[in-house]
This record gives C-alpha cells, structure tokens and sequence, in this order.
C-alpha cells in the first residue's frame, strides 16, 4: 500500500480493463478500485472526461475544439492516450473548470 495525496495525482485512467493512477511525475500505479468508486472519492477535484478517465483540474493544460464539436485535453504530464468531452458533456465540463 502506497498513499499518495490527491494533489499529487494527475489523472486516473483504466488499461485493459485496470484502473491506473498517473502521477505529475510520470509515476504509475495499478488500483483495485473501479473509476466510478474512485470518482465518489475525489469529489470536484476531478472530472470524469469520459468513461476512461477522470482528470484533475491541475493537469488540464488546454481544451481545444476537436471533431463533432468535442474538446481535446491537452495534460501537463505525458500521456499516449486522447483524453476528450464529448459534446454531450461540454456545458458541463466548462462550468467545473470554470
């Protein structure tokens, strides 16, 4: 067992059907949580971006217009994958970042 504080985490993530944890500095770690109980937890801290990933407000670099009028995070740590809104979820999305 590892504690590691919420301000520390930039983005929670599931591979394979794991739920990560990505730390600002690039560290990652397997959890035994699913997202949706993980995102109980974190309260407003965090966003649920899509049903892969729930990202903190410090690690959301820029949103950017992407296609069908979907945004594209782009994080201030590395990470491979997209992490978009769907358009659904925008309104939403601009009001917590907001």
């Amino acid at each position: 067992i590892i504690p590691v504080p919420f301000e520390d985490i930039a983005l929670f993530y599931l591979h394979h059907e794991q739920t990560m944890l990505l730390r600002f500095d690039g560290q990652r770690f397997a959890l035994h949580e699913k997202l949706s109980d993980i995102e109980e937890m974190v309260g407003t801290q965090f966003y649920r971006a899509s049903r892969q990933h729930l990202v903190s407000r410090k690690a959301i670099r820029e949103a950017t217009q992407y296609f069908a009028r979907k945004l594209l995070l782009t994080l201030t740590v590395p990470f491979e994958e997209e992490v978009t809104i769907s358009k659904e979820k925008v309104g939403g999305f601009l009001e917590w970042l907001a």
